[in-house]
């Protein structure tokens, strides 16, 4: 099980492992060593990436206790990234959300970061996070969500998540903080799919996304309770000590395959250059890419990375 005690100096990025770079090493080797050990990442950001962060920061103003209005603003606040029906989507979300649910969830510690060791047997790697929220009397992890799926209370959505690897790191990070989590809550938001007419101007979308949000909030909205069950967190543990020492049997052998499929290429940030066969040069990026901060969500919530300094063994 986890050992406790977080690093006391900055981390090298080799010896850091989070959910995302788990997904992204078991869905492609060779996008994972783009990413995570060449330190590629596009010149932009992802949408998808964009949507999330400013969702995250307006449900966390919601909960500080602002209006929606406020909180939207606050959320968007400097950003020149978006396009205006994206806005539009995310200010009728953000009002739907907050007449769905006019009490928030008593958080009391937001964007907590986490980290706990796991071996891989020459070293070691750190397992790092950031949770949501976390509530105390009684005490919950919080992780708030926005997809594109069904997350009616029929949807499969739900019955996966006992198998999700986020769940029971989550619960594991925050253990080694000092809390005891009861339960995880999945705090989940639906993207609309319905689409500005040609008629309407972006105001106008607007208005009717959040009337349509208001009036289906079943539809767009839940909140479920997601039990931490002992068996589960003990074999994602064992599944990432085997992840570690995967990524550092790779890096001796030097073996970071592909996987071309029609499933993994298209939402992939590097399918151009590499479906294209263009060389990839770590002192230069193709272009449109850059070599930048490996895990910038961990730098933004405190804790201090180093990038490109291979020593994980």
């Amino acid at each position: 099980m986890p050992h406790h005690q977080g690093p006391r100096k900055p981390v090298s990025a080799n010896r850091i492992l989070t959910n995302s770079r788990i997904s992204t090493l078991l869905t492609c080797p060779y996008r994972h060593y783009l990413r995570y050990e060449l330190g590629f990442r596009p010149d932009t950001d992802a949408l998808a990436l964009r949507f999330g962060t400013a969702w995250h920061k307006a449900m966390e103003y919601l909960a500080a206790g602002v209006d929606a209005g406020t909180a939207y603003d606050m959320a968007v606040s400097g950003k020149t990234d978006f396009e205006e029906i994206d806005l539009a989507k995310l200010t009728g979300m953000i009002g739907g959300y907050a007449a769905c649910y006019p009490q928030s969830l008593a958080v009391r510690h937001n964007e907590t970061p986490f980290s706990f060791a796991v071996s891989h047997g020459r070293g070691a790697m750190w397992v790092m996070g950031v949770i949501d929220g976390i509530t105390e009397n009684p005490c919950w992890v919080v992780e708030k969500k926005t997809t594109a799926s069904d997350i009616s209370e029929q949807s499969d959505y739900w019955t996966r998540l006992r198998g999700d690897r986020q769940v029971q790191i989550y619960v594991m990070g925050a253990r080694s903080i000092g809390f005891d989590p009861e339960s995880v809550i999945y705090d989940v938001a639906r993207k609309p799919a319905i689409r500005q007419k040609q008629t309407e101007t972006v105001d106008e979308y607007a208005d009717r996304l959040l009337a349509d949000t208001r009036e289906r909030p079943d539809f767009y909205f839940s909140r479920r309770e997601i039990p931490i069950i002992e068996s589960d967190i003990n074999r994602v543990y064992a599944e990432l000590e085997q992840t570690a020492s995967d990524i550092s049997h790779r890096r001796k052998c030097g073996i970071w395959q592909r996987n071309v499929t029609e499933r993994t290429c298209p939402g992939c940030e590097f399918s151009g250059p590499c479906l294209s066969g263009v060389k990839i040069d770590p002192a230069s990026p193709p272009a449109g890419f850059t070599v930048g901060s490996i895990f910038p969500e961990l730098e933004a919530a405190g804790i201090v990375v180093q990038n490109g300094v291979n020593d994980a063994d």
